[in-house]
């Protein structure tokens, strides 16, 4: 600590001295007032006109125009120049804002190899020599993941509910990962679609407790990683807790298709993250139902994989593309129909299936659930759609799941027959 003895002038002297800088500080204020004309000085002028000049330049350099008051800087009042002027640079900086400005910052990501259109020839190369020695200098380990989905269709159990056979493994071994993917969490009717992002608030939470409750029953524990919704689609990932401290860069994102990608009713919600240095991506989907809708529901999986993660609009980052990802896993609603075949003759191939399984007829039964799966739409569509047909799906040794009567194992009975 320093203490220093300061001199204080006398208090006549001090008054003085004070009141002299008021009357000092009064005559700068003066000068600078705009309303008084007659103190118009030319340091006053000169000051303004420095002043809108600065502005203007600053202004040049993030919107493309000059400020749009640097004419009532310098004047001291709008007038009908100032008003034409305000004029044409707000018609300026509409024009630059919405045709000049994207492509000038599309431009410059492309020269900073920061665009995800740009083809990064070196960083490619390198990448591909890093794989191909990655035995040299990396090391591996297997990771279980286990990925539920639901469509819940509007339904919201009671807090003691259990869950705790979605979560069963059987003889495998406990999932590092456990992804859980609802959809129709609310029900999808007008009000819902239009309402604000918390309209399902109340609904997330509910289920977000649920399976919390019912994922702490198995014997690891497991923490929430991170969990994303959009209107009816709920995304949550959880991870043992031995396994929370490999996971690095999550992020999530949600992308809406329902009416040209306006409505969140349809669309998905995606979470992406590293497990050491290996990149995953989640992505929960809600497609267009109806037979007829295939074609929709392709178009809809190609606008979730080229728009998820990149932010629309001037200066927004573009991240890394879903395909870029290690592994990526698509799974939800995807709304895929059995086509060609009629309602009647599906249900008679679906009894003589059980009928095999019942009498121990396994190999011929499974002759029959190939006979179905002939007519899956998202069978057929693999080949041609760009994006599903990087996908591997295992066998499919299940019937189909949809769609029954409430609490039944009955298949659809209402006029619909779906």
């Amino acid at each position: 600590f320093f203490f220093l003895m300061i001199r204080r002038p006398p208090r006549s002297t001090q008054s003085r001295s004070s009141a002299a800088s008021d009357v000092y500080k009064r005559q700068i204020v003066e000068e600078m007032d705009d309303n008084n004309i007659s103190n118009q000085h030319q340091f006053t002028l000169n000051f303004k006109t420095l002043w809108a000049d600065n502005g203007d330049f600053i202004s040049i350099h993030y919107s493309g125009t000059g400020s749009v008051i640097s004419s009532v800087t310098r004047t001291g009042k709008p007038g009908l120049f100032g008003l034409l002027d305000h004029g044409m640079k707000t018609l300026n900086r509409f024009y630059i804002g919405n045709f000049e400005d994207q492509i000038k910052q599309e431009c410059i990501d492309i020269l900073l190899g920061q665009h995800t259109e740009t083809v990064n020839a070196l960083d490619e190369e390198v990448n591909r020599r890093l794989s191909e020695r990655a035995k040299e200098y990396c090391t591996f380990e297997k990771l279980n993941i286990l990925i539920v989905t639901w469509n819940v269709a509007g339904f919201v159990p009671g807090p003691n509910y259990d869950f705790s056979r979605l979560f069963d493994t059987d003889d495998q071994p406990e999932p590092d990962i456990i992804v859980v993917g609802f959809q129709e969490l609310i029900e999808l009717n007008a009000s819902n679609m239009l309402a604000i992002s918390t309209s399902n608030t109340s609904q997330v939470q509910a289920w977000k407790q649920i399976m919390i409750s019912n994922i702490q029953k198995k014997q690891n524990k497991y923490h929430l990683v991170r969990q994303s919704d959009l209107v009816g689609i709920y995304l949550m990932v959880f991870a043992k807790e031995d396994s929370t401290s490999k996971i690095t860069k999550v992020d999530a994102d949600n992308i809406k298709i329902g009416y040209s990608g306006t409505l969140g009713n349809k669309g998905a919600s995606a979470i992406k993250l590293f497990v050491e240095d290996s990149s995953l991506c989640f992505i929960n989907c809600h497609l267009d139902s109806d037979e007829q809708n295939n074609q929709f529901r392709l178009q809809a999986i190609g606008d979730i994989h080229n728009r998820a993660f990149q932010q629309e609009g001037v200066g927004k980052v573009k991240k890394d593309r879903i395909e870029a990802y290690d592994y990526k896993f698509l799974f939800g609603d995807l709304n895929f129909r059995l086509a060609g075949d009629t309602v009647e003759k599906v249900k008679d191939l679906i009894d003589e299936y059980r009928r095999l399984i019942e009498t121990g007829q396994t190999t011929k039964a499974e002759d029959f659930l190939q006979l179905l799966q002939r007519n899956d739409q998202l069978v057929r569509s693999r080949r041609f759609s760009e994006f599903l047909s990087r996908y591997n799906e295992a066998a499919i040794n299940f019937l189909p799941t949809f769609k029954f009567d409430k609490n039944t194992d009955d298949y659809d009975t209402s006029k619909k027959q779906r």
